[in-house]
């Protein structure tokens, strides 16, 4: 993935502009016009009072996860999955995803381990396979490398996947990671074919 995307315009139209109040609460308002879906039962931290936790089915490639503030009428936590089908595993595909969270303190308790309890258990169990998104910023970097050193302690699968090519590496250790020693994070156009695979099986390209 590439290493410095901080103001990648593809990173902004994705979820940045939610960091501003009136488009965050114009998105909230436009979500919760739609048909949503109940996923609470998938959140072991307390929600705050006036919060609720949808999933939206956008098209058949594309689904939104959103923990709705409905106290301040906002977005607190947003995430973005599209289904990928070039990369399969035991007949499931892939989900790639790119994740929003609030920075507010109303928020930061609510939303701590939510991260890990979608990826982790909602999402894996209904996918095999997840992806990283290929234009992460400094925060999605942090983000992803911390989400790979804990599916290594749970003895789960990370990978460098390289789109087209179809390369993978296993990312076997946090040093890896660390260091960038899997060359996961580099610099040029080429990176944003890159992506970080975390999967509970173990992947064989044929």
């Amino acid at each position: 993935m590439p290493r410095n995307c901080i103001y990648n315009d593809k990173v902004a139209r994705s979820h940045d502009f939610l960091n501003h109040q009136q488009l965050n609460k114009a998105r909230y308002n436009e979500l919760m016009a739609m048909s949503q879906v109940s996923v609470n039962e998938i959140i072991r931290s307390s929600l705050i009072v006036g919060s609720e936790f949808k999933r939206i089915e956008l098209n058949e490639k594309q689904f939104l996860i959103v923990l709705f503030d409905h106290y301040d009428r906002e977005i607190a936590f947003h995430v973005t999955g599209t289904i990928l089908d070039d990369v399969v595993l035991n007949e499931k595909p892939s989900v790639q995803l790119w994740i929003w969270k609030s920075i507010k303190p109303r928020h930061k308790a609510m939303i701590a381990d939510l991260s890990e309890q979608i990826l982790l258990e909602y999402l894996l169990e209904r996918f095999n396979i997840i992806a990283s998104d290929n234009h992460a910023n400094l925060q999605g970097r942090n983000f992803w490398n911390e989400m790979a050193s804990i599916v290594i302690d749970k003895a789960l699968y990370a990978y460098r996947f390289k789109r087209g090519s179809r390369s993978i590496h296993e990312i076997v250790n946090h040093e890896e990671l660390v260091t960038n020693r899997c060359n996961l994070w580099g610099e040029g156009p080429d990176f944003s074919n890159v992506l970080l695979v975390l999967t509970d099986d173990e992947i064989y390209i044929r």
